[in-house]
């Protein structure tokens, strides 16, 4: 026989004290391991800014804890090799400047190599790291050439008067044509925009609200 009859008032809210209810959605765990990989973020930090990102997801501290431990341990071991080559990219490139002018240079042209992209601002903070106009125009119909078919010539024409554009408004302007006159290009500019702001515009100690901000201005602005 069921008695229905407690002493004391029952909690609507089991999302918060059932176990089922506690694990984390793929899209949490990816956050997770961006934050603790990259941002270094500590539990109480990480725990608000999902609250914010994920309303709906319930979790307990011990759960977030054990989610950053594991992300910590395989950064760890993973990322030992990239950790070397970024260091000795950076005393290579100290070495130059010592040997060179003793100056840190304006600007520097690379390959797009990840661990010189890592290093230039670490040893300098102030010089704007660009790609070589080469290697660019390899990638581009490499990348894009399925998807404009026909097009892809007058993508790339269009493309280099953009390059070519004297000031960073001018060059914006001809950028956000390039996504309207070719839109089957879009997500592979954008995600080479988002690319740049996270390379370019922040710094090593750079939080990820300040990415965000970063992305949240580069939205908007596309909006316009």
């Amino acid at each position: 026989m069921f008695i229905n009859q407690h002493n004391h008032a029952l909690s609507p809210k089991i999302q918060e004290f059932a176990t089922k209810y506690q694990s984390f959605t793929d899209e949490a765990l990816h956050e997770i391991s961006l934050m603790t990989k990259h941002g270094n973020l500590s539990l109480t930090v990480q725990r608000s800014l999902l609250k914010a990102r994920f309303p709906d997801l319930h979790f307990q501290n011990q759960d977030l804890a054990n989610a950053i431990q594991k992300y910590k341990k395989s950064d760890k071991i993973n990322n030992d090799a990239s950790v070397l080559l970024t260091s000795l990219m950076q005393k290579k490139l100290k070495t130059y400047v010592r040997r060179a002018t003793n100056q840190a240079p304006i600007i520097i042209f690379t390959d797009a190599d990840p661990m010189l992209d890592a290093a230039i601002p670490i040893v300098f903070p102030e010089t704007y790291p660009a790609y070589c106009i080469f290697h660019i125009s390899q990638n581009l119909p490499k990348n894009l050439k399925a998807k404009l078919g026909k097009k892809c010539e007058n993508f790339i024409q269009q493309f280099y008067y953009c390059r070519n554009s004297l000031c960073e408004p001018l060059f914006k302007q001809r950028w956000n044509q390039l996504l309207t006159d070719f839109p089957m290009t879009k997500d592979y500019l954008l995600l080479e925009g988002y690319n740049w702001i996270i390379k370019q515009q922040l710094k090593a100690n750079s939080t990820l609200c300040e990415l965000a901000d970063h992305l949240d201005s580069r939205l908007i602005e596309e909006g316009r």
